[in-house]
């Protein structure tokens, strides 16, 4: 699985990249991700969308647990979809105007990670985590909780 993680952000502070290339290379493991930092959301204009599959990470109650959230990783991967979409603070508006665009587009899957008012670059952390997380369950492996 190939993961491209948008975040609406100008830059990212030190500790969070840290962070960040910390789980990318844990995750190299199990599935590839490329992190777009950027305060305009820009799709790649060559999505097939038989292939590819939107996360949109919005404020509010966490909607999945660690085991749920892994049992979707799993069920896209079952149904084919080999790149994901995660997008990360941007409004709705240019969400849909962006994924609509293009043809035979799934509805995409929305998320919450926390209760807790994050900052953008925060949730991007998170979802990195939450990503390692769900692969760990996947593989049988112990993660602490």
């Amino acid at each position: 699985m190939n993961y491209h993680i948008y975040c609406n952000e100008k830059n990212i502070n030190t500790n969070h990249i840290l962070a960040i290339e910390e789980f990318k290379k844990r995750l190299s493991a199990y599935c590839e991700t490329n992190l777009h930092v950027n305060s305009t959301l820009v799709l790649p204009k060559d999505i097939h969308a038989k292939n590819h599959h939107f996360i949109i990470i919005q404020a509010g109650i966490s909607t999945y647990s660690s085991e749920q959230f892994s049992s979707e990783i799993n069920a896209l991967q079952i149904n084919g979809k080999s790149t994901i979409h995660v997008i990360i603070g941007y409004d709705d508006n240019t969400c849909y105007e962006q994924i609509h665009q293009f043809e035979n587009c799934d509805t995409p899957m929305y998320m919450s990670l926390s209760n807790s008012a994050l900052s953008n670059e925060t949730k991007t952390l998170l979802f990195y985590e939450q990503l390692y997380r769900a692969y760990t369950i996947l593989q049988g492996k112990t993660y602490h909780k």
